[in-house]
């Protein structure tokens, strides 16, 4: 008999808990690359344009979170991506 172990599920992420450089990072590679990102439609996730197989891929966020916890934060986090120079430090939402 084989024994199943079960996994808890993974929480969103929110803002207050992406590392401090994250955003950054991912802004830098948005320009670099010239990928086109967007706010997905129908979740709290980022998705970005893969420029290899033209479709829309979500973007992975640390510890494997699903999506983010709310809407504001995946806003500033994509508002931040599209930024041309990085502010000095993040600010959580309420």
């Amino acid at each position: 008999m084989t024994h199943l172990k079960l996994i808890p599920p993974i929480a969103p992420i929110a803002l207050a808990d992406l590392p401090d450089d994250w955003i950054e990072e991912r802004r830098e590679i948005v320009a670099r690359e010239g990928n086109a990102v967007r706010a997905h439609a129908a979740s709290l996730n980022i998705e970005v344009k893969s420029l290899r197989e033209n479709r829309w891929l979500r973007l992975p966020l640390p510890s494997k979170a699903p999506s983010f916890a709310v809407a504001a934060d995946r806003d500033f986090v994509l508002a931040e991506m599209l930024r041309s120079q990085p502010r000095a430090k993040k600010e959580a939402s309420k």
